[in-house]
């Protein structure tokens, strides 16, 4: 499976002052263990939240980081993509490549901000497909880093198989508290989760 070159741009939503739980893309009340994405769509607002990287094996902050998503039947999505054949969506394997510059970049800044979202996706390619029982092997490098924006490209490869998707991706940052100091007791919550759950992801298994 082959594509042409795609690009999409992506805003992340501004945590609002009367409902924090609602604008915030990842509140913990409501939310997962992922490292999300949150994509506008017009005027309406569509957050996704997957919980995809399964394990993180290497990182050099300020550098590169390497993870790892196993896929098995038991995803849902999978019922519909495709009943016959199933395989891992193209969004998705780019959104694992997404939650990998995420963690590379919470790491670099040590966990600096509560919200990391994308801003940003070039050149995004696909290749083989990802069906179930197999390791996706995804690997990201910093490219460059500016202010609340920095640019990673990673790619993704089927264990002992060949490159599923590669990808440039551009990613922001900030804090809730930036637009209201009300919620800084969210980004404190929220900072605390991601250092737990990059914990469990890098920890003895």
């Amino acid at each position: 499976m082959t594509g042409r070159p795609r690009t999409t741009t992506l805003v992340p939503p501004v945590a609002g002052v009367k409902d924090p739980e609602y604008t915030h893309p990842l509140s913990l009340n409501r939310a997962d263990r992922s490292g999300g994405v949150v994509c506008v769509s017009g005027s309406e607002y569509g957050r996704m939240r997957f919980t995809l990287i399964d394990r993180i094996t290497e990182w050099q902050p300020g550098k590169s980081l390497k993870a790892v998503k196993y896929l098995t039947l038991a995803e849902e999505y999978l019922a519909d993509h495709f009943p016959t054949f199933p395989v891992m969506p193209g969004v998705l394997m780019l959104e694992t490549v997404v939650e990998a510059g995420a963690w590379l970049w919470r790491t670099t800044d040590d966990f600096s901000h509560s919200v990391i979202a994308m801003r940003e996706a070039k050149n995004v390619k696909y290749g083989t497909f990802m069906q179930p029982g197999h390791a996706l092997e995804i690997s990201v490098e910093l490219v460059k880093q500016e202010g609340s924006l920095a640019t990673f490209r990673g790619k993704g490869n089927v264990q002992g198989g060949g490159q599923t998707v590669s990808a440039q991706v551009t990613l922001t940052k900030y804090n809730a508290q930036d637009k209201n100091p009300a919620l800084a007791g969210v980004d404190e919550k929220l900072i605390a989760h991601w250092r737990e759950r990059f914990a469990w992801l890098t920890g003895p298994r």
